[in-house]
């Protein structure tokens, strides 16, 4: 939760930081508002170099965000690193707004200068139902417009993942010669969205799905056999292609 200021979940100190020496430069790491340090390199004397100056034509070359789940990845990147090249501070300051659960309400006086640039970005940079969830928020807090979005990708993430496993749950494999290539087709389908299903789908629950969606013959096969693959989906499998051979 945010309280007071961002940084009052961690302690925001700006004496804090770890220092040490790296050539003819002193490298100091400070908190971001969100917890995580940030990396500022300090010259000797402690004069922090200037941010790069802004070109405008690094944002031209970002193309328009309108909510599409593929395209997210690539523009999130492309963004972050835009910010990023702008001020340092950005590349943890984003993260963990990000990561927040709740609105970001308050942030320690040198932020916001970049929240504002950030909302300014964010907003020519958008479209539809993003620019909708964006436009509303106050005070031109971009660190907040850059929570909502990312949540708004995470819920809609869970709830593709939640239709994938509904649809491998309950597949249409037919009957007769028609039964091999859709169980095969599912098995691919399974395969490219495993890594998003974080293993939802066990060897117990696919030799279930097949059984019951299998045609009446095969299906009795399974049963009756079942002692000789148990909850092995690979023996499960040799059973079902020896079976297919004898047909």
């Amino acid at each position: 939760a945010v309280d007071a200021d961002l940084g009052s979940t961690s302690g925001l100190d700006p004496e804090r930081g770890v220092r040490r020496r790296r050539g003819d430069e002193e490298e100091r790491s400070t908190p971001s508002p969100f917890g995580a340090p940030v990396s500022t390199s300090m010259q000797r004397g402690g004069r922090v170099p200037p941010a790069p100056q802004l070109d405008v034509r690094l944002l031209e070359r970002l193309k328009t965000y309108a909510g599409a789940a593929e395209g997210w990845p690539t523009w999130k990147l492309k963004v972050e690193s835009y910010m990023v090249s702008v001020d340092g501070r950005y590349e943890a300051a984003m993260r963990e707004a990000a990561a927040e659960t709740q609105n970001i309400v308050h942030m320690p006086s040198e932020y916001v200068p970049l929240s504002r640039f950030l909302f300014a970005s964010l907003i020519s940079l958008v479209e539809g139902v993003p620019l909708e969830l964006i436009s509303s928020i106050g005070e031109h807090n971009g660190f907040e417009a850059w929570r909502r979005l990312c949540a708004d990708q995470r819920r809609r993430r869970e709830k593709n993942q939640l239709q994938q496993v509904e649809g491998l749950l309950n597949p249409e494999f037919g009957s007769g010669v028609g039964f091999r290539a859709k169980w095969l087709a599912w098995e691919r389908q399974l395969e490219i969205e495993g890594a998003a299903l974080g293993g939802a789908l066990t060897d117990t629950i696919k030799i279930a799905v097949v059984r019951r969606k299998a045609p009446a013959e095969l299906a009795r096969h399974l049963r009756v056999t079942a002692g000789d693959y148990g909850g092995d989906y690979a023996k499960f499998r040799l059973a079902v292609e020896s079976y297919l051979m004898t047909c």
